[in-house]
């Protein structure tokens, strides 16, 4: 009955009503009736409908500029205009609203089971990811334009936004509010937008980004699904812009849903070169992992701020590591310093000001910390010129900070992943960079010296691994270099206490 009414509702009132029953009746958790609910076409009703929407807000746009080009032409002002602008305005509202819960009432139906979902998208995916990159882009334009507006008429930043533009997804400028897109603005125009940016933030607006998102990331989490996805058009280049946004000028849910759809698109091997690739997402990646050491945490004003700063950062470093498993993705990552560096900082985040409040700071916290050794692992097992390179950069700091991270983290993931990036980059043109690190060389020999007696499955790939690391030192450097004069007592230590184990 509620697709039936889907289908055949084309007035303003028979539209409302449809779309409002077809919410109440898709909003639940019970995945086999959302199944069924596919298997009836209402995913097709759905498509159907948000397009005709879409069809209709063109049709007002169209008027509003027929409506501005007739007030340039008249030289004497009517009212009729005016009022024809009014009702123009309402009606945008209106469907905006209709537009919201459309894509609202799909993501319910989303909700299904994964094969249901890849055989909707099988049906309708090519035509409906247009109408929901359509729908992000609309929204995203208007949140820019009204806060460009209000600049503007406050009276900040006039010389700069005289010609009320716009940035576009690609770093391009242009004065036409058709293509006004929202990207990092800086300077006083970033400020004055963080100032005013909540005023412009509604319910609909809201509903309409956090819905499309949610749909991406429900078709994301299909594997077979995730391939096509972030090749079709315009799909990345919209979740990248999400993700640019400043984090208090959209829902906070939409910008997770944008990075979470990013991780797992790049768990595909198929998207990873070309997801790393594609212009800016890095960039923005890695912009998104240090936000929390670009600003001093205590300057936040409440805990669900620092919350949403810390799982975008988890989120945004998991994309990292799924995207760092590629051979031909390590060397570029390795040789990007901000992107190391993030990486770093994340890795030896231990602790917050503001854990301890029952709200998962801690957990969060770790989780990132997983990803990020994770990552410096996958980068680590690059061809040996970059092994160097990431030895020597920072002055030599990689190592050091490596074995502060191998030593004092509680978690034994995070401790093992570290231990398997030490394994990673030695090779004979880092041997001695390693001989010359105490701290690093202390670290390798506790981890190794731990023997059978008191080894447990947990610390095992730390010992397994350090016990290499120094086995590899031991065979690249010669016997009479200054170097192995260090490691040579370090390699006898370690075999008495692996020794008196056996005894």
């Amino acid at each position: 009955m509620v697709i039936s009414d889907l289908q055949g509702s084309i007035s303003k009132s028979s539209r409302v009503d449809a779309i409002s029953a077809a919410c109440e009746t898709f909003n639940h958790n019970d995945e086999r009736q959302h199944d069924e609910e596919i298997q009836c076409g209402a995913d097709v009703a759905l498509c159907k409908h948000l397009g005709f929407l879409l069809l209709q807000i063109m049709i007002v746009t169209n008027k509003e500029s027929e409506s501005k080009e007739s007030d340039k032409n008249e030289s004497i002002e009517i009212s009729l205009p005016v009022d024809l602008c009014q009702e123009t305005s309402v009606s945008r509202n209106e469907l905006t609203d209709e537009i919201g819960k459309t894509c609202k009432a799909i993501e319910m139906v989303y909700r299904c089971s994964a094969d249901s979902i890849h055989s909707s998208f099988n049906r309708v995916g090519t035509d409906l990811l247009p109408l929901l990159i359509q729908v992000i882009q609309e929204d995203l334009n208007s949140r820019t334009s009204a806060q460009l507006k209000r600049i503007s008429d406050s009276g900040k930043s006039k010389k700069s936004l005289s010609t009320s533009r716009g940035y576009q997804s690609d770093g391009s400028i242009t004065t036409e509010s058709s293509t006004i897109s929202f990207g990092y603005i800086h300077g006083k125009e970033d400020q004055a937008i963080q100032k005013y940016d909540n005023k412009d933030r509604t319910v609909t607006n809201d509903l309409c980004l956090k819905a499309c998102t949610k749909i991406m990331g429900h078709i994301a989490r299909v594997g077979a699904l995730t391939e096509p996805l972030a090749y079709h058009r315009k799909v990345l280049s919209s979740l990248k812009r999400i993700i640019a946004c400043h984090s208090m000028s959209i829902p906070t849910e939409a910008r997770l849903n944008a990075l979470w759809t990013i991780a797992n698109l790049a768990c595909n091997v198929e998207n990873m070169v070309m997801m790393a690739c594609h212009p800016g997402l890095i960039e923005t990646l890695v912009k998104v992992s240090k936000c929390p050491f670009d600003d001093n945490e205590d300057s936040l004003e409440n805990i669900i701020e620092y919350m949403e700063i810390l799982r975008s950062r988890s989120i945004a470093v998991r994309a990292i590591l799924n995207l760092s498993w590629a051979p031909e993705n390590k060397i570029p990552f390795a040789e990007h310093a901000e992107l190391v560096n993030a990486l770093l900082s994340t890795a030896q985040h231990r602790t917050s000001s503001w854990g301890g409040r029952g709200k998962g700071v801690s957990g969060v916290l770790l989780q990132s910390r997983r990803h990020a050794s994770g990552a410096l692992r996958n980068l680590a097992a690059a061809p040996r010129r970059t092994k160097r390179n990431l030895c020597r950069a920072n002055s030599c700091t990689l190592l050091d900070k490596l074995a502060d991270i191998a030593q004092n983290d509680p978690d034994q993931a995070v401790r093992d992943r570290i231990h398997s990036t030490f394994h990673n980059l030695v090779c004979a043109d880092t041997a001695e960079i390693y001989t010359g690190k105490d701290k690093v060389m202390t670290v390798l020999q506790e981890a190794a010296s731990i023997g059978a007696a008191r080894i447990n499955y947990q610390s095992q790939d730390s010992h397994n691994m350090s016990l290499r690391t120094l086995r590899t030192l031991e065979k690249a450097i010669p016997e009479d270099y200054d170097a192995y004069k260090t490691l040579r007592p370090i390699m006898d230590s370690v075999e008495k206490a692996l020794k008196q184990e056996i005894v």
